[in-house]
């Protein structure tokens, strides 16, 4: 411990280690518990920059519990997704949109339900969250934890999967991985379209290749939203899928 110790001060004193990185290295623990409870919400996410020590202590269970918290008690949290600005208090829907795969793990870690719902535009499940957008690496780590591929989200009055929410948006490798990890390709019950028929009418041709490659079934109707919205790669894709 006394040669630790001394390499610890000789780091301080040469300046190879800051204040903050000798707290880390020895007193992991009281950062935690002690320190990240009394730092801010900003700045507790800026530690989480500073080194591995530092984000495993903020993303840590105790420092977990601690930031979602400060989000509880602070303004709501204002990040990017894609090109538009998502406010939320949510430390789960913080996690999801910056794609943050160690905070996802600590918040499940932590005690919070894979399926407890987070407030956007509706009700969102974690993974239909993700799904809308387009982090393939979130998606993975919720469906690993046991997400249920076929929960519906309630989006502006609408029940909507995780499939079917990442054809409208276009997220291929969200929709390949669902796909691949046995999502419903024709889930249409208590919903208003299938994956497919989102994919269609949107035009996302590379989503519809997917689905018909699963196994979707192509009834007359998603003929019919391909010729009215002038989808004709999409339905020459589909008239051939029907032919086999």
């Amino acid at each position: 411990m006394e040669e630790a110790e001394s390499n610890t001060l000789a780091s301080l004193r040469s300046g190879a280690m800051s204040i903050l990185e000798a707290i880390a290295v020895e007193l992991p623990d009281v950062l935690a518990v002690e320190i990240l409870p009394k730092v801010d919400l900003r700045d507790t996410l800026s530690l989480a920059q500073v080194s591995k020590r530092y984000r495993d202590a903020v993303w840590s269970g105790d420092g977990v519990r601690s930031l979602q918290a400060k989000i509880d008690l602070h303004c709501p949290i204002r990040y990017e997704v894609k090109s538009y600005l998502v406010v939320g208090r949510d430390a789960m829907a913080c996690a999801i949109a910056s794609n943050n795969l160690p905070a996802i793990r600590a918040l499940l870690k932590s005690g919070r339900e894979v399926e407890e719902e987070i407030e956007y535009d509706g009700l969102h499940t974690p993974l239909t969250f993700a799904a809308h957008v387009g982090h393939l690496g979130a998606v993975r780590v919720l469906i690993e934890a046991g997400a249920d591929i076929n929960k519906h989200a309630t989006c502006q009055g609408k029940r909507i999967s995780a499939l079917q929410i990442a054809c409208v948006y276009d997220r291929q490798d969200v929709v390949m991985q669902l796909i691949k990890a046995g999502a419903d390709v024709n889930d249409d019950i208590n919903t208003c379209f299938s994956a497919l028929e989102a994919a269609v009418v949107r035009g996302r041709e590379t989503c519809v290749a997917l689905l018909i490659s699963a196994g979707a079934d192509i009834p007359e109707r998603v003929i019919a939203y391909a010729k009215v919205h002038d989808k004709t790669n999409i339905l020459k894709m589909l008239k051939c899928a029907r032919s086999w």
